[in-house]
C-alpha cells in the first residue's frame, strides 16, 4: 500500500496494479452469524466490531478514520476464530471469485461470507516493490511498469482481477458503506 507506515524509504514501487477505487471490499463473516448476515442498513455496518491484525496498519488505519471499532488479533486465523466466536462481528475483505462470495474453496475460510449488499471502498492501492539499494531493482519495476501497461491497455489485468473477485460484477450494485 502507498500509505503503509511500515514502508521503508530505500523501496521503491510500482505503478499501481490496482487503484485505489478498485480495492473493493466486503463485510465477510461467519455463515453462523444470521445476526449479521440479516443487517440491512449501511449505518447498522458501520456499528459493527472489526477484527483486525495488530500488524495490519493500513487496515486498523482505516477502521480508525472511518470511526469503524476494531477488534485487535494476533494474526490471520485469530481474526476469523474472533468473528465465528462472536467476540467480532465482520473482518473486512476483498470478495472472491465464488458464486456465493465465500472466502475460500475448502477449510475454514469457506465458512466466511460477506453481508449480502453492501461494500466497502478500501482507499489504497496495490503495489509491487522492489529495493533501491539492489543493482537491479530500478530496472525491474521499468520493466514490470511496462508490462502492467500492457495488460491494463489490453484489458487482460482487469480480466485477471475479475477471474479472482477482485473485481466483482455481482458486487456492482451494492451499497457502498463509508
Amino acid at each position: 500500500f502507498l500509505s503503509d507506515p511500515g514502508r521503508a524509504p530505500q523501496l521503491l514501487l510500482s505503478d499501481a496494479v490496482l487503484k485505489p477505487e478498485e480495492v473493493v471490499v466486503g463485510f465477510y463473516t461467519h455463515r453462523s452469524r444470521s445476526d449479521i448476515l440479516g443487517l440491512r442498513s449501511a449505518d447498522a455496518l458501520r456499528g459493527l466490531r472489526y477484527a483486525v491484525g495488530a500488524h495490519w496498519k493500513v487496515d486498523r488505519q482505516l477502521l480508525e478514520q472511518r470511526g469503524w471499532t476494531q477488534v485487535p488479533a494476533d494474526d490471520w486465523h485469530s481474526a476469523l476464530r474472533l468473528v465465528k466466536a462472536g467476540r467480532a462481528d465482520a473482518i473486512l475483505q476483498p470478495f472472491s471469485a465464488r458464486a456465493d462470495l465465500a472466502m475460500g474453496e475448502l477449510g475454514p475460510e469457506a465458512e466466511y461470507v460477506p453481508v449480502p449488499g453492501f461494500r466497502a471502498a478500501f482507499g489504497q492501492a496495490r503495489h509491487f516493490l522492489f529495493s533501491a539499494s539492489h543493482p537491479d531493482g530500478p530496472w525491474l519495476r521499468q520493466h514490470l511498469n511496462r508490462g502492467l501497461e500492457v495488460l491494463r491497455r489490453s484489458g487482460r489485468l482487469e480480466g485477471l482481477w475479475r477471474a479472482s473477485g477482485v473485481l466483482n460484477r455481482q458486487t456492482e450494485s451494492w451499497t457502498w458503506v463509508k
